[in-house]
């Protein structure tokens, strides 16, 4: 049991330490900012918690795979996007007075793919050392704070960029690849 949540461990390690160096990063003064963000990164903390305290005594092999390989896809996800986000990326939902709309790498198939990552590690994780029950409370919750989130920094981003915005978001899904 242990070498499966070892490898959990790391691989949710190794997701973290871009945000650590983008949140160490000084960036540009925010001029709008939307606090309701704020409750969506709670639920989004709590998904994180529940996902871990149901642990699952044994799992099948693909479950540990299909863990693994969604876990490799969440790191990789959110590396290119911060990568195009670079100094614009913060924890609050915020918009600082240069901010631009970034639809390069992978926002030019999502609007939160960073959003995307995180869902993917969530499930991956949960795959690996959750019983079911977790899982499914662990991704109600982390959807709940995702929309909240969404919800508060589209709002931002509508009332800077308006129709620049309106028109990108028709044409590109918000975070889950096949939901619109």
């Amino acid at each position: 049991m242990l070498p499966r949540y070892l490898v959990a461990i790391m691989l949710t390690m190794l997701w973290s330490v871009p945000f650590l160096f983008k949140y160490t990063t000084p960036r540009p003064k925010s001029n709008a900012k939307d606090q309701t963000a704020r409750f969506g990164i709670v639920l989004q903390g709590m998904a994180k918690i529940v996902v871990w305290i149901m642990p699952a005594r044994e799992v099948a092999n693909w479950r540990i795979v299909s863990g693994i390989l969604l876990c490799l896809i969440g790191i990789l996800t959110a590396q290119t996007a911060l990568r195009h986000l670079d100094k614009q990326w913060r924890l609050d939902a915020a918009l600082s007075s240069d901010h631009q709309l970034i639809r390069t790498g992978p926002y030019a198939l999502l609007r939160h793919p960073i959003y995307t990552a995180m869902f993917a590690m969530l499930l991956g994780t949960g795959l690996m050392v959750a019983q079911w029950p977790a899982i499914v409370a662990t991704l109600v919750l982390h959807i709940a704070g995702t929309e909240i989130r969404i919800w508060s920094e589209e709002k931002l981003l509508r009332a800077r960029f308006g129709e620049e915005f309106d028109t990108w978001a028709r044409h590109v899904r918000a975070y889950l690849p096949f939901v619109r």
